[in-house]
């Protein structure tokens, strides 16, 4: 295997709804479901890579900015999937 690295590119948007989604999902039993614990390996960088990223995760109006975060990324009433997703470059 080459120590080529793989970036991932995402909006401010989504690495704070993701990484809200990370915590939860390691503060949860998930054995059942985790068929394989080389995944938390790749899962823990993750989080930790996003919790670094984000200045406002220990913002005291935390909830507020992801909630308005979640509602920006959830699917328009017009059928438009993600209205507010940056556009690919080309």
């Amino acid at each position: 295997m080459d120590d080529e690295q793989i970036s991932i590119e995402l909006t401010p948007d989504e690495a704070l709804v993701l990484s809200d989604w990370l915590e939860r999902v390691q503060m949860t039993d998930l054995r059942s479901l985790v068929d394989d614990e080389a995944v938390w390996a790749p899962v823990h960088r993750l989080a930790g890579t996003l919790d670094k990223a984000l200045p406002g995760i220990l913002a005291a109006d935390y909830a507020e900015r992801l909630e308005a975060a979640r509602c920006r990324l959830r699917p328009s009433a017009d059928g438009d999937e993600h209205p507010q997703r940056a556009q690919p470059r080309d």
